[in-house]
């Protein structure tokens, strides 16, 4: 048999190679999927989700963050734990049927960005499904809060109104430590009348020297 008749069968071989190599390939992911179903008892995967809080949420450092986490079906998953970046900090045991919800309280610590995650696990411990949270952590204002703790204590402690009112009374102001409040216009005697008052004691005076009555004097 010449080269050139050999080639065409060649060639033919090796498509049929590919096919059954193909399906070969195709076997044996039915046999994969069809092993998972059994492993869940004919039920599909576990899945798991963060309900709350949503992706992007803001905390401050040191408050609290609540998640609410649905698994299922919770007969194929034995718990479930929570992880901040990749670090494990909580796990609970998983109960039920079907659709299970359950809350996981994380506290922000320095400011930055966080990634929590949620994993769940069959008894075995290993990884059924996960879920991760995008979450940034911000910086108190320090200023604002000392200022509200002096604000605070001063209205707790009666002694800071104390020395308060002290201190107002020193500067002469008003116990409350507002302004003092100004003359009245109709209490201040006008330059005037304080000139006629001066002569009518004057007069006065000089009517008792001489023994005369004031009225009289006061007439002259």
């Amino acid at each position: 048999m010449s080269n050139e008749q050999s080639k065409p069968i060649a060639k033919g071989r090796r498509a049929i190679y590919i096919v059954l190599g193909s399906l070969a390939a195709l076997a044996l992911l039915i046999v994969a999927v069809l092993n998972r179903s059994d492993l869940f008892g004919g039920m599909a995967a576990p899945t798991i989700e963060i309900i709350q809080p949503g992706s992007g949420t803001q905390v401050a450092s040191g408050e609290g963050l609540v998640l609410l986490v649905e698994v299922g079906p919770a007969q194929a998953v034995n718990s479930i734990a929570l992880l901040a970046d990749g670090i494990p900090l909580q796990q609970k045991q998983i109960s039920g049927e079907g659709l299970v919800q359950a809350l996981f309280a994380w506290f922000g610590g320095s400011p930055g960005n966080r990634n929590l995650q949620v994993v769940a696990y069959d008894q075995n411990g290993e990884a059924l499904a996960s879920a991760s949270l995008a979450v940034e952590v911000v910086g108190l204002d320090r200023e604002a809060l000392v200022e509200d703790a002096v604000i605070l204590a001063a209205e707790e402690d009666p002694a800071a109104d104390q020395q308060q009112a002290q201190r107002a009374a020193a500067a002469g102001l008003p116990a409350d430590g507002s302004p003092p409040a100004e003359p009245n216009e109709a209490d201040q005697a006008a330059p005037g009348d304080e000139n006629a008052a001066a002569e009518d004691v004057e007069a006065q005076e000089a009517a008792e020297d001489e023994g005369e009555p004031a009225e009289d004097a006061a007439v002259a």
